[in-house]
Order: C-alpha cells, then structure tokens, then sequence
C-alpha cells in the first residue's frame, strides 16, 4: 500500500501547489519556494463533533520549529468538497522551512463557517504501514475525530478526566482546549487524580444547580478559568468569590439590573452597604447581594483557581473579628465563604479552629428567608448533610481573641444538594427529634439530640439560634440554660424522663404547622404541650401539630415531654405506671401502661402537710395541673384503683 501510494505523489503534489495559493487561513512557513522532499497526507474522514467538514474549510499540519520552539505550518489544503478522501504533502525544511523527518505530526483544522482554528484532534492511522511522524517520502492515512475548541463533561462513565467517554467529543481534553462543566445533565462530576491541561475552563451554575470540580490542584489552566454563580432575584443570598482576584464589580450589570451588596459587621451586629466597584472580594470572605426583583442573574468569577487550605485570622484577608459585649452570646458572629469551586463538607476532611466555635449557619432565601444551621459535634442541623454550597457564604462566631479557622481542601464534594433534602443516617447519628414549624411565609427547623457526653449547660454539643432578620419567617427553637437555641445536645434521656421548653415566633398572624420527625429517637415518647391551648399532643401516635399563632403570642409555648417507652421485654423505670414531678409553674402526672386508662385523685401539700389542692383528672398519658402563684417544695399525692404515689417536686 505504501508503495503504490508513493508512484501518485507527482500527482498529489502537482494538484497541490495549485492550491497552497488559496489557502485562507493556513500558510505554510516556506511560501511560494518549494522544499526539497515531500510526505504525503490521506485522510479518510474527518468531522467537527461529528459534522462533516464542508468547502472552504482547512486542514494543516504543523511542526515546531527547532530554532524559536514555535509551532509552523509545514503543509496545508482547502477543501473544495465535503467528500473525503482529503490529500496533501508537506515539505522538508531545505533552508527555507518545512518540517523534521522524525518529529512528530501536530494537525490543525480551520473552520471557515465559524472563523474558528480547531487544536484539539484526535487521529486514528489506517493502517500499520502508515507513518505517525514527519517522514521523507512517507504517507500517512488516518481519520481525524475532532471536537470543538470546547469539550463538554458529560460524565457519562464516571468521575474520571482521562476517560474519553466522560467527553461529548470522545477526547480527553489537550492543553490547548477549552473545556466546560455544565450544571445540569450530569451525574457524575469530574474528580482529577493526576495532573492534566486545559486552556480555559468554565464551571457553570444554573436555577437547577451548581457543577463542580475536585482534584483541581491537579489541573493547570493555560487561559482562564470561570466559576458561575446563579443568582435569583428579589431576595438576599450570602456569597462569596469562588476564584481568586475578584471584586465587586463581578457582581455588577451596569445597573441592568440593580444589584446590592453588603457586608456584615462583627463588632455591633450590622450591615454595610458597598458603594466601591473595587472592593476586593478575597477568598474565604462572605458577602450579602440583592439582585434586582424580576431578575436572575449569573455571575462569572474568573481567575485563579483556590487550590489550598485556606486559614483565616485576625490578620488575614478577610480578617476575622471578635468583639466583647453584654452578652457574650450576641458577639463574634463573622461572615465568611466558601473559596473553592465544589460545595464543601462540614464532617469531611480535616477541619481546624482555635477561639472557633463547631456551629455554622447558612442563609436560606426560601420565603422571607431564615438561617439553616449545622453543629459539627452532634453531626446534624438543619443544613442538610452539612454540605455548603459552592460561591456559598456562612457564618461562625468566634469565641475568644485570636480566632483561627481553616477550610481544608479536603472537605470538597461533589454535591447537588438542596436546602432540606431528607437527611441520610449513619451509624454516628444521634437520638434525635428534628420539629419544622411552617406557614405561609417559609419554615424553619430545630434539633434536639441525646448523646453522651452533652449536658444540660450550653456547649459544644449546642447551636445558638441565628433568628431571622426579615422577621417575616416563622422561627422555632429550644430553651435551653438562658440560651434559645438550634440544636440542643442534651444528656441521654433518663429513666424518669425529661423536659424541654420550645420556643415560637410566628413572624406572621394565622395558620401554623408544626411537624415532628421521630426516625432517629426510637422507644421513646414524645408529648407535645400547648401552653396557650392546653392541649397535649403525642407526637409519636401524630407528629402533625396545627394551630394559630400572632406575632404578640408568648414566645415560650411548647413543652416537650420525653420518656423512654415500656415494652414487655424491658425492666420498667417506673414499676407503678405513674411518673410525678415539676416543669416551670406547673405539676405534671405522667401515665404509662395500663394507668394512662384511670381516673386519679391529685392531692398536693405544702411543707407543713397543709392541703393546697385536691383534683381529679381523667385518663390520660400526660396530665397538667397549673400551679400559679406558688413556689417552693410541695409532696403530691396521686391516687388510683391500684396503687398510691408520693412524690417530693419543687415548683419555680
């Protein structure tokens, strides 16, 4: 085959000088002076993403020049038909340019439709006799496959880069291609493992989610490189810059539309509006945006990539920030962000502080708007899974003066999840209630969890509750030692029960839902008391509570009651059925068993055995009697067909 193909060069070189002329685009180094020997080029086929090349566009081959390290076109054609096969010859350099015999072959297409150059070519030689470098008298016969100077992940296969079929073209990306990760369509993202090129790469995000890339210390971008953010309009998002070398005015549309930015305070709890386009936006720093009504609106951060832990100080920037106030509790609240372009996980890698306290919260524009939050002793929060969007910002609060916080680069995922998703269980996960409240204005979720090692004091099991600054969102919490708070890590629950106080603003008049989730707090009952309907709810048999609420109510509504559930096959807490002790201003009968079925007399007495009250109350799991007024040490009586209790309680 070789040899009968190089009997036609004359003929092939004959055609092709008449051509050279006419090239549009290409020109070969050596001009209207022809070099001294000739190799000869078939190409069986060649397409653009699969469409065939079409007249008028090109095709060349390069060499690199031994003097500058420059590529040179060595030989080219223009097609004047679409049908293959394409011939051409390229020329050894005689002193006037060509190519090296024995350098290998770089092949360029020129596509006239969309005045494009296209670098990124994959070639597949015909036949095993075909030269694969610069050869005198040789010939080369391949097919060329090539995509546009954009590759797009698919991830059709897996994560991996160096898999062609992760590519819409079949290819792995070349240093000199663009390469895009789309948002949406994709289910696996790309995880790089060894060190690869790309010229420029953009990362995009969209209303249905957010790309991203881990491994990216690996990749070394020739261009540019863009991080998206989408943003919807007519509600506020915490952001920050998931490239490097920002400043405000990647957030600026040249008033089309309006946009508004501002930074949070530490030292007094407010916000400040940015008036300067120049204002740097450093990675790991958190901002606040409000894109005009009716827009969305995507952002494009283009720059370095982030590609190291990040370790925020009081001399960094951004600086954080710790200020002393009365009380403690309302001070050291930074706004920071997260730098890297994939969502970042709260119980991944190796997360580091000092003066940092493990709770984070998350702003959630949905509705008016409330804070999502996470604790990183108990593993759980409202932030489903603990996963921080990418271009996200959240807070911390620092608890002493020299603050030091590291986002480690090994706390990225490749996440698509959304604000409250069901959460996924593990092994680690604690006894648990989760209570969402909602109306028409959004909702709002509080954890209580029962765990060795918490107490009933505030620490690191706690989360402090970031209430809403709309005011319009419905809030839900737990009193706990002085502290309203999002996640209350409490001891495990105790033979004889325990008692938590909710607390509820409603941020709007009318119809509210309150809603229970008891997966994870199994043989245990879970009573819920109204204190302003007097109602007693098991949240076990219904965890779907509703009621009205106005923004004037008492905030301290609810009372909790747990207890451990007596079952047939366990030594029973209470041998009698009958649990008797105080919460607040009131005294509580707490029934099991067969005795949630009777009638019981309630006698109380004070210290001197006089009689305060005698009641009777009817079957029930849990009975309320209202002490108001009184304090100090009472003895209740309670009396049934059955038995008679006593106990001693103290009344606040």
């Amino acid at each position: 085959m070789k040899k009968q193909l190089q009997k036609v060069i004359p003929f092939i070189v004959f055609i092709l000088l008449g051509t050279m002329g006419n090239a549009q685009h290409f020109q070969p180094v050596y001009g209207e002076q022809n070099p001294q020997n000739w190799m000869s080029f078939v190409i069986l086929s060649v397409n653009i993403d699969g469409t065939t090349l079409q007249s008028g566009d090109e095709i060349a081959v390069f060499d690199i020049d031994p003097g500058t390290g420059d590529e040179i076109c060595v030989g080219s054609t223009v097609l004047t038909g679409s049908t293959p096969p394409f011939t051409f010859s390229a020329g050894e350099d005689d002193g006037n340019g060509g190519f090296i015999e024995g350098d290998s072959i770089i092949y360029r297409l020129w596509d006239s439709g969309n005045s494009k150059e296209i670098i990124l070519i994959n070639r597949s030689y015909n036949t095993s006799s075909s030269d694969s470098v610069f050869t005198v008298d040789g010939t080369a016969i391949l097919n060329l496959m090539v995509g546009y100077s954009a590759n797009t992940w698919t991830g059709s296969t897996d994560h991996d880069w160096n898999d062609a079929s992760n590519w819409n073209t079949g290819l792995i990306p070349t240093a000199e291609a663009d390469v895009i990760i789309p948002a949406t369509g994709v289910t696996n993202y790309p995880t790089l493992t060894s060190s690869v090129e790309c010229n420029d790469i953009t990362i995009e995000s969209g209303s249905s989610g957010d790309a991203s890339i881990l491994g990216d210390d690996y990749l070394t971008v020739n261009g540019e490189a863009t991080v998206q953010r989408y943003i919807t309009g007519g509600v506020w998002h915490d952001v920050s810059a998931s490239a490097n070398n920002q400043t405000i005015n990647s957030m600026y549309f040249n008033g089309n539309p309006d946009v508004w930015m501002r930074v949070y305070n530490e030292s007094d709890n407010t916000r400040t509006y940015i008036t300067n386009l120049n204002t740097p936006m450093p990675p790991g720093a958190g901002f606040e945006i409000w894109v005009d009504s009716g827009y969305d609106v995507t952002v494009n951060f283009t720059g370095p990539l982030q590609t190291s832990d990040l370790t925020l100080t009081t001399s960094t920037t951004p600086a954080l920030s710790y200020t002393t106030g009365t009380p403690q509790s309302d001070y050291g609240y930074n706004l920071v962000g997260n730098p890297f372009a994939s969502p970042i996980d709260l119980d991944n890698g190796t997360w580091t502080s000092s003066d940092v306290g493990n709770s984070f919260w998350v702003w959630n524009p949905d509705g008016e708007g409330s804070f999502c939050d996470y604790n990183q002793a108990t593993q759980l929060g409202s932030l489903t899974d603990g996963i921080i969007p990418m271009g996200q910002g959240f807070f911390i609060q620092a608890t002493g003066p020299s603050p030091s916080f590291t986002i480690p680069m090994d706390a990225r995922v490749h996440s698509t999840q959304s604000y409250y998703k069901s959460t996924q269980a593990t092994n680690d996960t604690p006894d648990h209630i989760s209570l969402q409240v909602m109306n028409d204005n959004g909702n709002n979720e509080t954890n209580i969890a029962f765990l060795e090692g918490a107490t009933e004091e505030f620490d690191n099991y706690d989360t402090r509750k970031m209430f809403s600054f709309s005011g319009k969102a419905p809030q839900i919490y737990s009193i706990q030692a002085g502290e309203d708070l999002g996640i209350n890590g409490l001891p495990v629950i105790p033979a004889e029960g325990t008692e938590v106080k909710i607390g509820f603003l409603a941020g709007t008049d009318g119809e509210q839902t309150l809603t229970a989730n008891l997966e994870y707090l199994p043989e245990t009952t879970v009573l819920l008391e109204d204190l302003v309907t007097g109602e007693i709810q098991d949240l076990v048999e219904n965890p779907v509570y509703e009621f009205s609420a106005t923004v004037d109510d008492d905030p301290e509504r609810f009372i909790l009651h747990f207890n451990q559930t007596i079952t047939g096959n366990e030594e029973k807490p209470i041998d009698s059925g009958i649990h008797i002790y105080a919460y607040g201003n009131a005294v509580y009968i707490r029934s099991q068993g067969g005795m949630t079925k009777e009638n019981k007399e309630i006698t109380i007495y004070d210290m001197f055995g006089r009689e305060i009250l005698n009641t009777t109350v009817s079957p029930a799991t849990l009975n309320r009697i209202p002490m108001s007024g009184i304090h100090g040490y009472f003895v209740v009586k309670v009396r049934s067909t059955k038995s008679i209790i006593a106990q001693k309680v103290c009344i606040n």
